[in-house]
């Protein structure tokens, strides 16, 4: 694969990934991106959850952070740590690995609440 397409690639998975991020953690606050944003967290949880362990990778395994992980080895980064610390790290923050898997588990986690709990209250508002 040419160097081009791989920093093209690299750039369209911090795009998408980032876009993904985005989307788990807000997504349930406007109504327009509910529908999305349960598809995406459904996606998500698959991965870490189901897809991780049966692979064997464990849980929180992400493939769109494999897949960019690839492309970013074979452009010569040494990526260590998980996303959540490449995506920080980008802006100049820098956690460690249990600091960040925190922060990616919690916004998971109060995503999931706040969206069922939204979706509770508008079920309850239409009955």
């Amino acid at each position: 694969m040419s160097t081009d397409l791989l920093r093209f690639l690299d750039g369209a998975f911090f795009t998408f990934h980032g876009f993904v991020v985005l989307v788990n953690v807000f997504g349930w606050i406007p109504a327009r991106m509910r529908r999305l944003h349960r598809a995406v967290m459904a996606a998500t949880a698959f991965s870490w959850f189901v897809l991780g362990p049966l692979l064997g990778y464990g849980v929180g395994y992400c493939f769109c952070t494999d897949w960019h992980w690839r492309i970013r080895r074979a452009l010569g980064y040494d990526d260590s740590g998980n996303y959540v610390q490449l995506l920080f790290g980008a802006f100049g923050l820098h956690f460690t690995q249990s600091v960040s898997s925190l922060l990616a588990y919690g916004a998971f986690a109060f995503a999931v609440i706040a969206s069922t709990i939204l979706q509770l209250c508008t079920w309850l508002e239409k009955k």
